[in-house]
Formats: structure tokens, C-alpha cells, sequence
């Protein structure tokens, strides 16, 4: 059996930059992504990012320390860190991508603990618009 970790996080993007370059942000996420097996989802609420992600612990934990790292956003905070059990969530989604025009939505979403996180994390995603 293949053990997996899943890992979510927060952030916001550097007041700096324009939303529109949140775009090239899941492009190349997209193609990293997939070159290191890892699937998961973006949410961008306008300012601020819900990230998660699923796949090979080390795979992860190396695409975590980047973005970490990454100067394009701010105030990092790791919401769950440790391994997945049962089937990935996001199986066919190498970085699914939901935009939001509602600024509040990730509000509550994200101050849950980790359990009711990510048991209310179908709910989040139905509620997205999830077009390319």
C-alpha cells in the first residue's frame, strides 16, 4: 500500500501583485504538480489562498519548503500536516483552481480544526466555481 500525506494551508497574496497573477501561479503549480505526483486544489478568494495538497510525503514535503519560501505571498500558516488515509481526495485533480468573488468565504473555513476541516472541504469545493 502507497502511504500518502495531505497537507492545507493559508496565505495572502503580496499586496504588491495583481490578482490576475494568481493565473501563472496555477500554470506552473499545474505542471510541477504533475511531475511530482502530487494532486490537490487552489482556492483564491481576491487576497487570500486555501491550498491543499495530497501525494508522496517527500514529493510533498519538498513542494511545501518552496512554498514556504515563495516571496509572491505572505503570512504562510499550515492548517494540516500528516498523512492521508483512504484514497486521495483530489485524485483527478492535478491543481484543481476555484476562484471566489465572495471574500468572506474562506473566513470560517479556514479556522476549523483539522478534522472539521477537512471533513467540510466537499463542501467548500461544491460551493466554487471551479472553471478553468
Amino acid at each position: 500500500m502507497v502511504c500518502l500525506h495531505q497537507f492545507a494551508f493559508t496565505s495572502l497574496l503580496l499586496p504588491a501583485l495583481s490578482p490576475v497573477s494568481v493565473t501563472d501561479i496555477v500554470r506552473v503549480s499545474r505542471v510541477n504538480n504533475h511531475a511530482a505526483g502530487l494532486t490537490g486544489i487552489l482556492v483564491f478568494d481576491g487576497w487570500r489562498f486555501f491550498g491543499y495538497l495530497e501525494g508522496d510525503p517527500a514529493q510533498l514535503a519538498a513542494r511545501v519548503a518552496r512554498l514556504r519560501g515563495d516571496p509572491r505571498h505572505t503570512d504562510f500558516t499550515p492548517l494540516v500536516d500528516r498523512p492521508l488515509t483512504g484514497p486521495r481526495r483530489f485524485a483527478d485533480w492535478i491543481m484543481g483552481y476555484a476562484c471566489s468573488t465572495d471574500d468572506s468565504v474562506l473566513d470560517d473555513f479556514v479556522r476549523q480544526p483539522p478534522d472539521a476541516l477537512l471533513a467540510d472541504l466537499p463542501r467548500l469545493v461544491a460551493g466554487l466555481d471551479l472553471a478553468p
